[in-house]
């Protein structure tokens, strides 16, 4: 069941949007049908196909019984679904399954963009990361210390710890902390030397 389905802005105006149960239930179709035929038991699960039950769906989604049986009902009479019984139990079929379906090709540039956070993300990820040292060192001290490794190159595109080959925060925090850069916002062109200097030291 890897990989991404498709739901497409008109789905707004799809009959059953506004109806939370219905809804629901149909991802959660969408999400656990097959992407490849399978066999159980000797018997064909298709593409599109999920088995299951109401029992069995009333416990995943945490609805009743009842509302899973209205629900499998609206999706099918408005040709959603296909549901059908056999000695394996309820075989649900999802119509026009493929419509839903994001391909391989697709699957790679979701990821692609996915992997590639903005700049905001990043430094939000970077301030997230100081978290577990404001008992430590303060709120200040986080403040001056994000300010200053977080500002941008003049092109916008990287940060100057992003420019780092290693950057471990807690050590880079305790060498802040230890050489005082925390009476002003960010530090004097002399104490960026005497960081280069403790970079150096740091590497070897």
């Amino acid at each position: 069941m890897k990989g991404f389905i498709r739901l497409h802005r008109q789905m707004l105006a799809w009959e059953w949007y506004k109806n939370p149960i219905s809804s629901r239930v149909f991802i959660h179709l969408l999400l656990t049908a097959n992407t490849k035929d399978t066999n159980c038991k000797g018997v064909t699960i298709k593409r599109g196909q999920t088995v299951t039950g109401r029992a069995f769906l009333s416990e995943a989604l945490g609805l009743s019984v009842s509302n899973i049986r209205t629900a499998l009902k609206n999706l099918e009479n408005s040709k959603e679904i296909k549901v059908e019984s056999n000695t394996r139990g309820t075989v649900i079929t999802v119509l026009n399954f493929d419509k839903y379906q994001i391909d391989e090709t697709e699957q790679k540039e979701v990821k692609t963009v996915k992997s590639v956070k903005s700049i905001e993300d990043r430094i939000y990820d970077f301030k997230k990361s100081l978290v577990p040292h404001l008992d430590k060192y303060g709120k200040t001290v986080l403040k001056n210390f994000s300010d200053y490794w977080t500002e941008k190159s003049p092109r916008g595109s990287k940060m100057r710890f992003e420019k780092e080959k290693v950057f471990d925060v807690s050590r880079r925090l305790a060498t802040w902390s230890r050489n005082n850069f925390n009476n002003t916002n960010q530090p004097t062109q002399a104490d960026d030397r005497r960081l280069q200097n403790i970079k150096k030291q740091l590497k070897k």
